[in-house]
């Protein structure tokens, strides 16, 4: 492809995902204001993207991690209303209380 720079990547170690490397894409500060949607993409698919500016700075760009609790599960129908829930829960109490 004539006109397409090559994708420069850079391994670093990972101390927050519990790998023991991140590749991360490293996108120049121009390219990341022309393509956030493409910096973004490689951000999430990657973990992690780095952004150089020309005069050294450099970013590190991180997909937030989700709030979603690990007990936020979706519910199962078991066919058992309510009520028959709490009067087994009932039962149980009653025998060993």
């Amino acid at each position: 492809m004539l006109g397409r720079r090559r994708q420069q990547c850079l391994v670093v170690p990972d101390r927050c995902a519990g790998r023991k490397h991140l590749v991360l894409r490293v996108f120049s500060f121009r390219e990341a204001r022309r393509n956030l949607a493409g910096l973004l993409d490689a951000a999430k698919q990657d973990g992690a993207a780095l952004v150089r500016h020309q005069d050294g700075r450099a970013f590190v760009v991180r997909p937030e991690d989700s709030l979603k609790s690990v007990l936020d599960v979706e519910g199962v129908d078991l066919g058992v209303t309510t009520e028959e829930i709490v009067a087994t829960v009932r039962e149980g109490r009653e025998r060993h209380g």
